[in-house]
């Protein structure tokens, strides 16, 4: 129950600060450069990643045994990384804050919301619909890809007794699985760096690729069964998560600027 609710806890933080950090770049940044910040923000968060996800094929408790577990010290190192960052964004951004007028009344936030989604812009809107139903894929492919790996291609099983082959086959598959999103992100910082140029070009275009690339590799999930395979597949998901990071949020800026 206590990791049910701390992983919870965690999600909500994660949400909390990437949103403003998507707002603050709308505010931040003028029109004519929505497209290169939020390939910018999609070149760290591929960093990021990239770190993140190699760390996660170490095993740090041989220079932090005083952590008992990986988990342990992979937590402990990203709260730490976290909180930095954090402190680091809000003292060097500067924002113009928002100043209500005298002669308007404090209002409901709840029905602000409701006005806000009645009236945004038809193309906002549009963007909306399509993470919608594009997250849902999204979220199976970032919780589930490194299971995926352990148990139906490593044949490995999660439920097993500590040190049975089962039970080291599917942590194998992990990190292996780990492995392959540090490739992936590899990718997605490339994809990051030439994007701008294409979506110069057809933005929306770009971002239909992206959806149905999606799509077609969530499908080919149930066709790979070697490690091989499944590397190359998960070094793949990089380009549509390039795409997704930075166009959705470059469509938005430009309706709202």
């Amino acid at each position: 129950f206590i990791a049910v609710a701390g992983f919870w806890i965690l999600d909500l933080s994660n949400n909390t600060v990437q949103g403003p950090c998507r707002a603050l770049l709308v505010d931040v940044a003028p029109p004519s450069q929505q497209g290169i910040g939020s390939a910018l923000f999609s070149f760290m968060l591929g960093i990021g990643n990239l770190c993140g996800y190699f760390t996660g094929h170490l095993q740090l408790t041989k220079w932090l045994p005083f952590m008992k577990t990986d988990i342990r010290a992979l937590f402990t190192i990203s709260m730490i990384f976290l909180a930095v960052c954090i402190l680091l964004t809000i003292t060097t951004t500067h924002e113009k804050p928002y100043q209500r007028p005298p002669d308007k009344l404090i209002e409901n936030p709840f029905k602000q919301i409701y006005r806000g989604i009645r009236g945004m812009p038809v193309v906002v809107a549009r963007v909306c619909v399509v993470q919608f139903f594009s997250w849902m894929g999204w979220y199976t492919y970032i919780l589930f890809i490194t299971d995926w790996m352990g148990e139906d291609v490593y044949k490995g099983n999660p439920t097993a007794i500590e040190g049975s082959p089962e039970r080291e086959a599917y942590e194998a598959g992990v990190r292996a699985g780990s492995l392959a999103l540090t490739y992936n992100s590899i990718i997605t910082i490339a994809c990051s760096v030439v994007l701008p140029k294409i979506i110069h070009y057809n933005l929306k275009a770009t971002y239909f690729v992206g959806q149905i690339m999606l799509s077609l590799f969530l499908l080919v999930t149930l066709a790979v069964t070697n490690s091989a395979g499944a590397t190359a597949l998960i070094c793949m998901f990089g380009i549509p998560w390039a795409i997704t990071m930075v166009i959705p949020f470059t469509i938005v800026g430009q309706g709202v600027t």
